[in-house]
C-alpha cells in the first residue's frame, strides 16, 4: 500500500496540446517476509520515499478536448527507504535445546530497524504513456483531471 500526491501545471501550447510538469511525493510501503533457514524467519514493513519529477506532452482530441493522451518522462529522487521488522527464531528445531528450560522454551525474536538507503538508486528515471479525462464543474474553468 503506497501514496502518492502529485501537483501539476498544464500549460497549453495550442488548442490541441500541452505540457504538464508537476513535483510529487511518493510513498511506498509493503510487508516482506524471509525466510532466513529452517529455523529463521524475518517479517517486516518496509517503506520507500522519494520525490518524482514528472514532465508530459499531452495530445488533447474528442470535440470538447476533454480527453488527452499523454507521454512523458520522470526523474525520481530517493528520499528514504527503511525496513523495521522482526527476526523469529524456532527453538524447538534444536536437538541439543532442553525443552524444559525457561530460557528456550518459546522462539527468540529479535526487532530490527534498519536503513537500507544504500540497497537503491537514489536518482532514478522512467517513462509513461497515460489516457486522462478533464471533467469541469463549470463551463467557464478548466476542471481536474482523472486517469
Amino acid at each position: 500500500m503506497g501514496a502518492y500526491i502529485l501537483p501539476s501545471v498544464n500549460y497549453p501550447i495550442n488548442e490541441k496540446l500541452s505540457l504538464d510538469f508537476g513535483i510529487g511525493f511518493y510513498l511506498d510501503r509493503f510487508s516482506v517476509e524471509d525466510k532466513v533457514a529452517a529455523t529463521a524467519t524475518c517479517k517486516g514493513n518496509r517503506n520507500i520515499s522519494q520525490i518524482q519529477t514528472p514532465i508530459n506532452f499531452n495530445f488533447h482530441f474528442s470535440k470538447d478536448k476533454s480527453y488527452q493522451l499523454g507521454i512523458g518522462g520522470f526523474a525520481s529522487f530517493l528520499v528514504a527507504a527503511k525496513e523495521k521488522g522482526e527476526t523469529i527464531v524456532d527453538n524447538s528445531q534444536f536437538n541439543f535445546i532442553d525443552p524444559n528450560d525457561p530460557i528456550f522454551y518459546e522462539n527468540s525474536v529479535v526487532s530490527y530497524d534498519k536503513n537500507i538507503k544504500d540497497n537503491y538508486n537514489s536518482v532514478s528515471i522512467g517513462a509513461f504513456i497515460q489516457i486522462k479525462r478533464s471533467i469541469s464543474f463549470s463551463a467557464d474553468k478548466k476542471g481536474f483531471k482523472y486517469f
